[in-house]
């Protein structure tokens, strides 16, 4: 359930950002589907994430976009040393 993910995310972001507080937003934006997580974390440089791999040569980063990507949506991340992370994916609404 969301709670679940919401804590798995949580302690994510505390093992990987130094975090103490991590937001989530789901919300429905025309056709698609926002996600939106925001850490207090320790951020990182800007470009020390390419192709979106991880800092600690992770696959975490870099595996969520491929998933992203192959249905058909957007991640993006920004983030700045010692300002903490924003990490955003956009999925279009499958029409039932």
């Amino acid at each position: 359930g969301p709670s679940s993910s919401r804590i798995r995310r949580s302690i994510n972001a505390r093992n990987h950002a130094d975090a103490s507080e991590v937001h989530v937003t789901l919300s429905y934006v025309g056709d698609a589907v926002a996600l939106d997580v925001q850490d207090d974390g320790v951020g990182f440089v800007d470009g020390a994430v390419t192709d979106r791999g991880s800092l600690t040569g992770g696959q975490g980063l870099s595996a969520l976009g491929h998933r992203v990507e192959s249905l058909g949506g957007e991640l993006s991340i920004e983030a700045r040393a010692g300002s903490g992370t924003v990490l955003s994916v956009l999925l279009p609404v499958a029409e039932a």
